[in-house]
């Protein structure tokens, strides 16, 4: 028997606990779009509980699956038909009546005229606009936005928005843009090299996503365009991945990052590490310091990204004030400290930390936070004052 009914998503399991109650089988569900000759169809064939269950549970899972049946459903304003199966007539007449009850059922049996006239009186249906579009997961520095925005908009497709990846975040950073016009892009990047502190805070967001990683929806005309974009941005090498989960892209982030952190231990006023870093082409983001007993985390922001800067910090070392602050910070984290840095390469950052393991600085890179304590707590101490 074909039942058509009208509710919204989340009754689709008191609808279907009515029917498996009956010892019936829900066997198909079927769509009806307007300006579609026939409905769009899809079978189903859930029988038991068990099957039910587990449909709805990795709803829960897929969110994005989630969210696309939400979208079906409100597109045809929840009106639907069920071609149901059961033992006998009896079955499926209590069904019917139940789901009557419930002000589920439309009718029974109906043709594809008489759904729609019902569906002008108890709801509305609602054009369905097809709009193809791609997650794209790409590894690349700032100087490279317009490339990769020229690449987009060449091929007729809009860059609907950009997620970004910084640590100790569950959820990424999401930002809308619904940039479709290349006058528009250069515009945006024409801004970013007129203003310093807008270009270095955006730099800044690049580098801790995981070195530049980050992703973009696109939106196209059709699918033809967007693979022409998915093609051109893998050839330049910015593409990682399309329609990666979160859980991917953290690997990606994991295999790929350009963002490590050091642990080091030297006297507070040598810089030598830093000259390391910054002749190897990385970048200083910040510099930790481990206060045992307290199990305190002091964090300085240095954002060293070239010799102008490292000249910069030099002299600030130099100040009495600064080296009496530097000496006592460096005697309590007994001359523990980390540095977060960035490199345009794996290569380089390995580079890094090959240069700093032969000077005898480096105590490791990546490590967990208990690792950083239990050698911070092996470490002597000296005997300090702070006046």
């Amino acid at each position: 028997m074909k039942f058509t009914e009208i509710h919204g998503e989340e009754d689709i399991r008191k609808e279907s606990e009515i029917m498996l109650k009956h010892g019936c089988t829900l066997e198909n569900i079927e769509y009806h779009l307007p300006e579609f000759k026939e409905p769009l169809a899809r079978k189903i064939g859930i029988a038991d509980i068990g099957q039910l269950n587990r449909f709805l549970n990795s709803l829960e899972r897929e969110k994005s699956r989630k969210k696309s049946l939400e979208n079906i459903y409100e597109s045809v304003s929840g009106i639907h038909s069920h071609w149901i199966s059961g033992p006998n007539k009896e079955s499926l007449e209590k069904v019917a009546e139940k789901l009557k009850k419930e002000g589920f059922l439309l009718g029974i049996s109906l043709t594809e005229d008489e759904i729609k006239e019902a569906a002008k009186k108890r709801g509305r249906m609602v054009e369905i606009i097809l709009k193809p579009e791609i997650k794209i997961t790409e590894s690349h520095d700032i100087q490279d936005i317009l490339k990769e925005g020229k690449i987009i908009l060449k091929h007729g497709c809009t860059l609907e928005d950009i997620e970004y990846y910084p640590p100790g975040f569950k959820e990424p950073l999401k930002r809308k843009i619904r940039l479709s016009d290349e006058k528009e892009l250069e515009r945006f990047f024409s801004h970013l090299e007129h203003d310093p502190k807008r270009r270095e805070t955006l730099e800044r967001l690049y580098i801790l996503s995981g070195g530049g990683i980050h992703s973009h929806t696109i939106s196209g005309k059709d699918t033809r365009s967007l693979a022409a974009v998915e093609k051109e941005l893998k050839t330049r090498g910015f593409l990682l991945g399309v329609n990666l989960a979160h859980h991917e892209i953290t690997g990606k982030i994991s295999e790929y990052s350009r963002v490590h952190e050091f642990l080091l231990i030297h006297k507070a006023i040598d810089i030598d590490d830093k000259k390391i870093i910054i002749k190897l082409g990385g970048r200083i983001l910040d510099s930790k310091h481990y206060l045992p007993g307290l199990k305190q985390v002091i964090t300085r922001k240095l954002y060293i990204k070239d010799v102008n800067d490292l000249k910069k910090c030099e002299e600030e070392y130099k100040k009495p004030d600064a080296q009496r602050s530097l000496e006592t910070l460096s005697q309590i984290s007994r001359q523990v400290h980390s540095h977060t840095v960035s490199a345009g390469n794996i290569k380089k950052i390995v580079e890094i930390e090959n240069a700093l393991k032969k000077t005898g600085m480096l105590l490791g890179v990546d490590l967990s936070e208990e690792d950083i304590w239990n050698i911070v707590g092996s470490e002597k101490i000296e005997k300090f004052c702070i006046h």
